[in-house]
């Protein structure tokens, strides 16, 4: 099986509003998120996470994130079996 960083990713998520409201409303800002999981894939516009692996190498739960929502990413110390 293929050795993936595990990594937890702060970003800011889009947030709506689900109502009529006057155009001049205060809206607030973006939602700031936290999301951890295995660094499956990496280009110039995006990552992808899966939240979850199997030893035979598939994984569930993916996400995939702009970077340009991206704040941060920390790489976390797996002090098991890294699958």
């Amino acid at each position: 099986m293929i050795t993936r960083k595990l990594v937890r990713v702060e970003f800011y998520d889009s947030t709506h509003d689900p109502g009529w409201q006057a155009e001049d409303t205060d809206f607030g800002l973006p939602s700031l998120c936290y999301a951890v999981g295995w660094l499956i894939k990496s280009s110039q516009k995006h990552i992808t996470l899966a939240m979850m692996r199997s030893a035979g190498g598939s994984c569930s739960e993916r996400m995939l994130l702009p970077k340009a929502a991206i704040i941060r990413t920390v790489e976390l110390i797996d002090k098991g079996a890294n699958p």
